[in-house]
């Protein structure tokens, strides 16, 4: 299966991340990843505190596999994969070794893999909602309807959980976004979804030439998160479009006032300058 790596690390959709450890746990977390990331996985040099992590977490699946995504971090895979094992050992109720099996086969760029994994995730923890949007997110490329089927499986054990929103942004990445609005628009309040996700959603109605929609939509997000400056560029675009230059002006100022970490493009200042 064609998946796309994606930094595991890094991997946000507020609902999107992994569960948040214990709070007596994180800042030990925190510390064994640096020493893991610094020493760039040696396992060897790192075997010392390594081993105390595991005996004080040894029943602690969460931890467990926050220390082997340390490893897979610095892609020691060996490492990371037996730490993932560890984990299951640890909870047999939990499904964070299996998330971590399957990050770990994502990042080798094997999805059929790392679907397998997920997949079993949801079986052994079904209300947890990693197993699922991970599952979602390797399957897209191949099957975007099979992966929002997974989601809907999902939105059964987990009623308040923004399937709607995964869904519209699995299709907006895939290019279907005449299907990607179909399920943002079943949305209740945009501004309960997180801020990148509010954005692609006023972002596909723009490119949908609904620039009323559009417009509205990067409003609200501006009211809900002000530092998050691109909502600007839409508004801008948009306005111009609709030869609404008052208001493109504006908006276009603001944009070139953000203090985010906003990248300019030669778009913005053609619409601008028009």
């Amino acid at each position: 299966m064609k998946t796309m790596k994606y930094l595991v690390a890094g991997l946000l959709l507020a609902g999107l991340s992994v569960p948040a450890m214990a709070q007596t746990s994180q800042a030990d977390i925190d510390a064994i990843t640096k020493v893991i990331v610094d020493a760039k996985g040696d396992a060897i040099a790192t075997k010392d505190q390594v081993k105390a992590f595991k005996k004080t977490y040894k029943k602690d699946a969460t931890a467990i596999a926050a220390l082997g995504r340390a490893f897979l971090e610095a892609k020691n895979y060996q490492m990371a994969e037996e730490i993932a094992n560890l984990a299951i050992k640890a909870n047999g109720k939990s499904a964070e070794g299996y998330i971590l099996l399957g990050d770990i086969a994502s990042a080798q760029d094997d999805g059929g893999k790392a679907a397998g994994y997920y997949e079993q995730g949801t079986y052994y923890e079904p209300a947890n909602p990693t197993s699922y949007v991970r599952y979602a997110m390797v399957y897209q490329k191949v099957d975007p309807d099979g992966a929002v089927a997974m989601l809907e499986k999902l939105r059964a054990v987990k009623p308040d959980y923004p399937v709607d929103a995964a869904a519209g942004r699995m299709y907006s990445r895939n290019g279907q976004l005449k299907s990607a609005m179909s399920h943002y628009d079943k949305v209740a309040d945009p501004t309960t979804i997180e801020d990148y996700i509010l954005f692609d959603y006023a972002l596909t109605a723009y490119a949908l030439e609904e620039y009323d929609k559009a417009v509205s939509l990067a409003q609200k997000g501006i009211q809900k998160y002000p530092n998050y400056g691109s909502f600007n560029r839409v508004v801008l675009y948009a306005s111009d479009k609709q030869k609404n230059y008052p208001t493109a002006v504006e908006y276009g100022d603001k944009l070139f006032a953000a203090t985010d970490t906003v990248k300019y493009t030669a778009n913005d200042y053609t619409y601008y300058a028009d």
